[in-house]
């Protein structure tokens, strides 16, 4: 019996997992990506221009941060931007794995005020995954 009900409680939350992980846009979307140096940006149509922003930037401020911390130790990191969100929010995550997820909430051809926000808020998240994937040499 007890067996019964461990089995049922880990089949429920596994089932679940994908769900809490996989709902970054609202409505399925044909996605394109565009690569750099340090970064996979994923994007739809509605989201290009913010995508190209990102893309302009972000291997600068990989790199800023990781003169900041001193470390050579580079790696590759998904950035997602979803048009599906009522504001503006940047969010850096390691579970499951290191991702960036940029939630556009207002269309991107908006400002230049717009732009300056958005990156702000991106480079604070590079700024924590450089932080948090510094590893001693030893677990290298």
């Amino acid at each position: 019996m007890i067996k019964k009900r461990i089995f049922v409680v880990f089949s429920t939350l596994l089932l679940f997992l994908g769900e809490i992980y996989a709902s970054i846009m609202a409505t399925p979307r044909k996605v394109q990506v565009l690569s750099t140096k340090y970064f996979d940006i994923l994007f739809s149509e509605q989201s290009k221009r913010t995508a190209y922003l990102i893309a302009e930037n972000g291997d600068k401020y990989f790199e800023q941060a990781m003169d900041y911390f001193g470390t050579d130790q580079s790696f590759r990191m998904p950035v997602v931007i979803s048009p599906d969100s009522e504001i503006l929010e940047v969010i850096y995550s390691p579970v499951p794995y290191n991702r960036i997820v940029l939630y556009e909430g207002i269309p991107s051809d908006v400002n230049s005020f717009f732009d300056d926000e958005m990156l702000s808020l991106f480079y604070h998240e590079v700024f924590l995954a450089v932080n948090d994937s510094i590893r001693a040499p030893f677990t290298n």
